[in-house]
Parts: structure tokens; sequence; C-alpha cells
């Protein structure tokens, strides 16, 4: 016969029975059973067992996964009887080595092996057997769980203590049907265990309460061992059973935790994913399935990019790739697009969670995502009305720089461009009276269309003046645009006909309204409801500003339109006969390039007349360079006409252009040039002949095309006399003389003059005073005006700020007037009146009508006035 191999069998529990075990191994007769104990393993290295193997020189530890050491292992007994090592055992065990817990069916099982084996020796086979019998008795009795054995009728044949401790009210049990006794029924259930191992043959296990499904106060999990006969026929039954309430409650604590866990996650606003190491989701929770639409089932192996972006690779930022590489957790936003197949732009706050084995790798990945698109859209919003406030600020700097309306009507237009392009913006502002619109001109040399003109060609096209005329000054206009259906004004969706979105905002100054802003879009796509609040805010800060500046440029554009009246010639106010001899000379030389000699006296508006003659000819748009030589440095005089190179003199560190240069292509005006040096008249001479000079400094000769008008209050022939004017220098000077009347040889043109000033300095000072009353108009008649327009016009201004009711009247005259005139005292009033009736009707060509509006009288009196007066041609 084929000798066993030694089985090599290590024990955890070091209790007594684990000491009845090893005596039973111990004993001389029972080692024919071929076991061999080669191992012990107590935590408490007191235990009765634990110190009987360290007596007999049995290998003993603390931790019983040093046993798995042991060379030869075959079986682990474990006698604790604690569920939570026996599993511990059965999970970390070596393959080989067979765990024998407190279920001893394979161990009877071997036991009845080797009996089968040594049957043949019959000589000991009594001692064999008996040793055999409290061998089992005795590991049938240490074990920790229930242990029972039956027929095949299920009859109770033996029990270990247990079983007796736990059935105690139950007792005697041998003897009793099993089902009657622990699961009270008279016929056993049909899925019993020991039915199914007898049935079949092979174990068969069940979970089943105790003492019944209606009122389990205990769990108890039940196996059935058959027991068969060497021929294979089952003959009887072992029943395991192991209390397991202990686990049962703890699966159940734990399916609870797990359900109330899921029950957090699904509850969570984020989507939340565990994903292996490819990103291929394992579970997801209801957030992610509701943005999925999906089932579980569905999402489960697939990639997070795949689902979501419908991706063959990773997004670029993912954060799980960067927690694959970094081992920490990782956080990005994602800005998508197009999500789950659904084209919608969505930001999401994506975080990467590695999870970690014992020896830190990474195992699995916890992915989070929270969908910030609303925070995201507030972000936004924020910023733009941050941007909006800075915008408005930016806005009203720029709007105090600007001096026109066209200037605001500009910044405006690039503002509303700037926040959305290809805007057209319309203004529609009302007259000071709000009587009527105003529309500023455009200004010279604009090209590009303003607001003011948009708004002029929509009321004009539409018909609309009138009715928007009285819509905005009878009725509250409250802010509106396209996005709102209620107080919608048929007028003003009339005005944004032709627009897919247009915004309308009035503008008021304390609920008084000045005009109309509106801004249109051939565009759909603009927030009108959100840009309208911009918008309001915008107008109602420069809203004063608008208001002060139509003021402003209707006074402005009325007092221009006096300018080029039939009494004013291109800004040169007067009608006398000497001054339209002057305006004849002025149209007559304009084109012309020879060089024009202005004598007068001073105040007579010699600088006046040489810019009308640059506005009236060809050199319009040339340049006009006006040079003061009394004001000259005499030192300095070359350098300001002619210039000079750098280094030319100390203080010279680049060169300079005179005003020679400067005028290039345009006209040279020479005021007071009789006060020029003799040396300069000399170079000036050389360069009206031939047309170059040389820079102070310089050594090339400069070629420049520039016509020359000089002028001067000097007495010509005195000067010449005196040595202080070059004879040849005047003569090329005098090519073209114009000589200017001072103002008492054309007194006819003082009325004119002083209400031209008037309105002038009433525009300035911002006063409204309408008139000279007739004493005073006869009082600057009648006095001679030394210092001619320009004594004038101070003495105007000075009237104009002292004057406090709406007409000037002669007191504010007297004292300035007669200290500085010479009218001889023995002039009597009348006398002075007949001299002033004399020059005037010699200025008007004897026409009464005309002298007696300007003296402002009536004809009939003009008529006595002059017969009483002897007064005749």
């Amino acid at each position: 016969m084929e000798q066993a191999k030694v089985l090599n069998v290590a024990i955890v529990g070091g209790s007594a029975g684990c000491k009845a075990i090893m005596e039973m191994i111990f004993v001389e007769k029972l080692r024919q059973l071929r076991m061999k104990l080669i191992g012990v393993a107590d935590t408490n290295p007191n235990a009765v067992g634990y110190r009987y193997a360290q007596e007999k020189g049995i290998y003993t530890t603390k931790d019983y996964r040093d046993l798995y050491q042991l060379k030869g292992l075959n079986m682990i007994i474990e006698l604790t009887g604690r569920d939570e090592v026996a599993n511990d055992i059965f999970r970390t065990k070596p393959d080989h080595v067979r765990l024998m817990g407190n279920v001893s069916a394979r161990l009877f099982w071997d036991i009845f092996q080797i009996e089968e084996q040594r049957i043949a020796e019959r000589k000991r086979a009594e001692e064999v057997l008996r040793e055999k019998e409290r061998f089992l008795m005795t590991v049938f009795d240490a074990i920790q769980d229930g242990i029972t054995v039956l027929d095949c009728d299920l009859n109770v044949i033996l029990v270990n203590p247990w079983m007796k401790k736990m059935f105690a009210p139950q007792m005697p049990l041998v003897g009793k049907k099993w089902h009657s006794v622990y699961r009270k029924r008279k016929p056993p259930c049909p899925q019993c265990p020991s039915l199914l191992t007898i049935a079949t043959g092979k174990a068969h296990s069940e979970i089943v309460p105790y003492p019944s499904e209606e009122n389990p106060t205990r769990w108890i999990d039940l196996s059935a061992f058959p027991l068969k006969n060497p021929g294979g026929q089952v003959v009887g039954i072992i029943e395991y059973v192991k209390d397991i309430t202990w686990r049962k409650r703890a699966e159940e604590s734990l399916q609870e935790s797990q359900a109330q866990k899921q029950a957090i996650l699904d509850a969570s606003i984020d989507m939340i994913r565990y994903a292996d190491t490819e990103l291929r989701i394992i579970w997801a929770n209801k957030r992610t399935t509701e943005e999925l639409d999906m089932a579980p089932e569905e999402i489960a192996g697939r990639a997070c990019y795949q689902l979501f972006l419908g991706r063959d690779t990773p997004c670029e930022g993912c954060p799980s790739r960067k927690v694959l590489e970094t081992g920490q957790i990782e956080h990005t936003i994602m800005h998508n697009h197009k999500v789950a197949g659904r084209q919608r732009e969505t930001y999401w706050d994506c975080y990467g969670v590695p999870v970690k084995d014992e020896s830190g790798q990474i195992i699995r990945l916890i992915q989070i995502a929270r969908d910030i698109t609303e925070q995201k859209r507030a972000e936004k919003e924020l910023q733009k009305r941050h941007d909006e406030l800075k915008a408005i600020n930016s806005i009203l700097l720029q709007v105090t720089k600007e001096y026109t309306l066209n200037g605001m009507c500009h910044v405006l237009q690039d503002i509303m461009e700037e926040f959305s392009p290809k805007v057209e913006t319309l203004m529609f502002l009302l007259a000071p009276d709000r009587d009527g619109f105003y529309f500023p001109q455009p200004a010279q040399g604009q090209i590009r269309e303003t607001c003011y003109d948009r708004g002029r060609k929509r009321i004009n096209n539409h018909k609309l003046e009138h009715d928007l005329l009285k819509l905005l000054t009878t009725e509250r206009i409250r802010p509106m645009c396209s996005g709102r259906k209620v107080d919608c004004s048929a007028i003003i969706q009339d005005l944004a006909a032709g627009s897919r979105t247009w915004m309308a905002v009035p503008v008021e100054i304390e609920d008084e309204c000045y005009g109309l802003f509106m801004v249109c879009s051939p565009s759909a796509d603009i927030r009108v409801e959100d840009d309208l609040i911009f918008v309001e805010a915008l107008i109602r800060q420069i809203s004063g500003v608008i208001r002060y500046q139509i003021s402003k440029e209707v006074r402005e554009e009325t007092f221009k339109n006096q300018l080029i009246g039939p009494d004013k010639f291109m800004g040169i106010v007067g009608r006398s006969r000497p001054m339209q001899e002057v305006y004849r000379m002025i149209q007559a030389v304009a084109d012309s390039a020879s060089t024009v000699l202005i004598t007068g006296e001073s105040g007579t508006g010699k600088e006046l007349v040489a810019r009308a003659i640059h506005q009236a000819g060809k050199y319009k748009e040339a340049p006009f360079i006006a040079a003061h030589c009394s004001s000259f440095v005499p030192t300095l005089v070359h350098s300001e006409i002619f210039g000079h190179e750098k280094g030319a003199f100390t203080g010279a560190t680049s060169r300079k252009l005179g005003c020679l240069e400067r005028a290039q292509g345009g006209i040279l005006f020479l005021d007071e040039v009789a006060d020029l040096p003799l040396e300069t008249q000399v170079l000036l001479l050389r360069f009206l002949q031939d047309r170059r000079f040389e820079r102070v400094g310089g050594e090339r000769p400069v070629e420049v095309n520039v016509r020359v008008i000089a002028a001067t209050n000097k007495d010509i022939e005195k000067e010449m006399k005196a040595g202080r004017l070059r004879e040849d220098f005047y003569y090329r000077l005098d090519v073209i003389p114009i000589k200017l009347p001072p103002l008492r040889e054309r007194i006819t043109d003082v009325p004119l003059l002083a209400n031209h000033f008037l309105r002038a300095y009433c525009l300035i000072e911002g006063k409204e005073i309408t008139e000279f009353d007739t004493e005073a108009m006869k009082l600057l008649m009648d006095y001679d005006w030394p210092g001619n327009v320009r004594e004038l016009e101070n003495t105007v201004a000075r009237c104009v700020v002292l004057t406090t009711g709406d007409r000037i009247g002669v007191e504010v005259l007297l004292g300035r007037i007669q200290s500085q005139g010479d009218t001889p005292k023995e002039f009597s009033l009348s006398k002075n009146e007949r001299n002033l009736i004399a020059r005037v009707m010699q200025e008007c060509n004897w026409n009464k009508r005309e002298a007696a509006r300007l003296l402002d009288i009536s004809r009939g009196t003009i008529y006595s006035k002059l017969k009483r007066y002897d007064i005749r041609p």
C-alpha cells in the first residue's frame, strides 16, 4: 500500500481547543494520521495552546500571516470563531493551503479518507478509532460554530456544545427532526440545504432568519455537507450553523450607508463619476445620467470625452489626464459649445481626484464636474456692467473735451459700435425753446454721417417731424426697446422701421424732454433689454451737457449767420461807400500772386482784410501765416522770418523753419512791416525779387512759392524820409495798395459794428441785451473814434459787462466817450446833430430812407431835420 503523505498543519487560535488538538496529534497512537503540527498563531501569548506549543518547540507567532511562510504548509485550522479572521485567512492564504475553519467537514473528510486507508490495519483499528473519536470530538467540541450531524431522515444524531448553548430551550436535541427544532416547521422547506444535499450529494447553503422570517432576532448561515459511505452513497448530513447576525446587521448597515451615500451623490448638483485609469466610467451619479439622458449601463465602460463631446481623444487640459501625470488633485474650467450632442455654450468646473492603493499607485479616478454656466454668465454680466461704468466715465471725459454736438455724436457712435458692431445711432434734439428740432450742421470737411444727419433723414422720409415733436413735448417718454411690447410708442416704432433690434432713450433734464437718442441694428443678436440700462445711464449723465451745447451752438449759429448777412463781407462788417471799395479790391486781388500793401490807422482791421483776401481766392485751402513784425525780438528777427540751421547760434539746438517756409504755397502776412530792421528789409527785398532766401547759418538757398501781404499804420512818406523804411523795399511791397478808411470816415457803419459787437459779447458773457437806446446810438455815431473799430469793440464790450437791463443806455457810454473824445466844447447839441445828419446823408449817397434807418428815426423826421438845418447835396 502506498504510504500517504504527511499533512503539515498550522493552527490559528491558541485556546484550550488548540491544546487538545495538539495533544491528539502528539499521541503516539494517532501519529498514523500522518498530520504534523508546524505552527501556532494567537494574538494572546498567554493562551493555553500558545504556551503549550512553545513548550513543545513548535513555531509560534502573534500574526497568523507569518504562518504562510512555513515550508510545506498544507492546511490551516482556524479556531478563533471570529468571522473576520476566517474571512481574512481565506482571502490572504496561499492558494495551495486549505483552510479548516469552524467548518469541520473537510477535516472529517480527510479523517475518513485516512481511516479508509488504514482499514486494513486491523490490529490497531480499535485504538485508531478511539483516538480518532477522541480527536474528532475534541475538534468537534472546540469549534466555535454550530455543528449538527443528521441522518438521511433529518433526525439529529449529534450536536456540539455551541449548538446546545444556542438551542438550550429546545434541549434535548438528539433524536428530534432538524426542521422542527431549528425552523419550527413540520415539513422541511423545499429549499432546505439538507434536503438538497441528500438529493444531489453536493454541499448547499442558505442564510435564514431565526427563529422565523416574521420575527427574526438572529441570522444564521446554514450549510449542509454530505456524509458518504465508501460507495459514494449519502448516509448522513453535517449541518454547519454559523451565527452571522452581526455580519448581517453590518451588511444591512453598510447597504443603508451605501444607499444614503448613493442618495447623497444622486442629490448632488455636480456630475460625479468613478473611472478607471483609461478614463472609462465605472459608475456615475444621477446628475450625470440626466445630463447625458442615458441609462447607467449605457454609460459604463465609455470615456467622458466620448459621451459628452463626441471626441476620440481627451480634451486639451483634461484634469483627469493631469491626475495620471502628477498624482495630485487637478482642476480646470472647461468651455464647451456642444455637450451630449446638444448645441449650447456651457462652462464646467472640473476636478480630477486620484484613488490610490496601499503602495500609492493610482488605481481609479473620481471625476467631478459642476455646471457653472450661470455663474460665468453672471460674471460676464458683472464685467459688462463694469465695462459700461468705465465706458460712461470715459464718455464723460471725452464729452467734456468736445466743444461741439458733432464731436459728442462721434463719441457716442464710437462707443455704441464698440459695444455692438454695425449699429446705427439717431439723435433728435429740440431747439432751446422746444418749438422745433435742432440738427447741428456738419463740421467743415466732415465726411462721416452723424447721428443728427440720420435723424433728420429718418423723420423727413417718414414724415414724422410734427408727430415726434408733439410726442417729445407733450408726453412723458420712458426708455423703450424692441424686446418690450408694453409702453412702446407707434411713432418710435415707425422711426425704428427696418431694424430688427432698437433702443430709444429720452434726453431729459429735470423731467423735461430735450430730445431722443436711438440705437438701431439690423442684427437680432443684440441683447437690447440689457443694453438699454447702459444707454439710459449714459444719456442721463450727458443730458445736461447736451442741453447746454444746444443753447450754445444755436447762439453761435445765429451769430455766424449775422456775420454773412447783407451788411458783412468775409467777416468784415460795414456797407459804407469806402468799405464797398475795399470789398471790390479784395475780390479783384484775391486770385493774384502780386504783393499787397494794406495801409490804415491802427484798429481799422488790416489783418481782417488780409484774411479776407486769403479766404476769397485760390489761396483759401493754403496756409495763412501771420507775422507781427513789431513783436519780434530784434536779435531773432531773421530767424523768425527765414528760419535757422542747427548750431547757427547759441541755443539753436535744431533746425527751425521760418515764417516763409511755413507759408509755402500760401500767404505770409507781415503786419507792421515798417517796424522791420533795415537789414531784414534788404533780405525780404531780395526774396521778393527772386523768391529765394537762406536760413540763418545756412549755405544753400531755399526756394518757396509764397504770396506776401504787408500792412502798416505808419506814414510811409515820413518813414522813408526818416530812413526807417527803404524806398526800394516800399515800392516792391506797394504793388497793389489797399487803404482802409478810419471809422470816422465811414460813420454809417457804426450802428452795424456796434450791434455786431453787442451780439458777440452777449454770447460770450451769457447776457440777453437786445439793443442800444436812441441816445446811446447817437452818441456812438457822433464820436470820432480815434482808436477806430478796435476802440468801438472795446467800448461795446465794456457796455455789455456794465449793463444790467436789456438795453444799453447813454449813461454807460458818457464817461468813457467824453473822456477820450476831442469834440470842442463850443459845439452845441444842435450843431452836433446837424453834422451827424450831414455825414450820414453823404454816406448813404443822399438816400433819405436808408439814412432814417441808420439814425433810428422816421422818414418824416429826416425830412424835417434836413429842412431845419438846410442840409443839401
